[in-house]
């Protein structure tokens, strides 16, 4: 496996960057909801939150809305 990790957002692809970067990123949210990833060895791309997860990354828990639903 590659040392670096690719995300794609928009149609655009994003990186390449290191698995510390990514972590960092995952960490602090930059990760967003529908984003794509892809690093050397897959077959294809798949949603960048269940690779991450998949690969030991930490990511920030959603937001639960409150009693009586968002507002």
């Amino acid at each position: 496996m590659s040392d670096t990790i690719y995300l794609g957002r928009n149609g655009q692809q994003l990186g390449p960057y290191a698995w510390a970067q990514m972590a960092a990123m995952a960490s602090t949210g930059q990760v967003r909801p529908g984003d794509l990833a892809w690093h050397e060895g897959m077959p294809n791309w798949q949603p960048a939150d269940q690779v991450l997860t998949r690969l030991g990354f930490s990511l920030p828990e959603k937001p639960r809305p409150g009693p009586g639903g968002a507002r």
